[in-house]
């Protein structure tokens, strides 16, 4: 899975933050999306697009609150996809985004 960070996002999760969670998503997960965008929006939101195998995560410009994001991300991903959010992957993915900012 690809991650991209749209120019002018802003956003609140770095391209070091979605790495650490990509990695923590299940493999079939990665088979079903190709590329992880984050991109700016009027609210903090998700979309899928199918055919391109395309998830946005949609932040607006100010937010700063990682918690909600990566929560928000996950749950938007497992609902993309019609599946359940693994147990523990909340916290591992949380966990993730704290350990890249405290080795920054």
């Amino acid at each position: 899975m690809k991650v991209v960070v749209q120019n002018g996002a802003n956003h609140c999760l770095s391209r070091r933050d979605a790495e650490a969670i990509v990695a923590l998503l299940p493999e079939s997960w990665h088979t079903r999306i190709r590329k992880l965008l984050f991109a700016r929006g009027a609210c903090l939101g998700t979309s899928f697009h199918r055919k391109e195998s395309v998830f946005c995560l949609y932040s607006p410009l100010g937010f700063s609150d990682k918690q909600q994001a990566v929560a928000v991300l996950v749950r938007g991903i497992a609902d993309a996809l019609g599946t359940d959010v693994p147990e523990d992957l909340l916290v591992s993915a949380s966990m993730a985004v704290r350990s890249t900012r405290a080795s920054t």
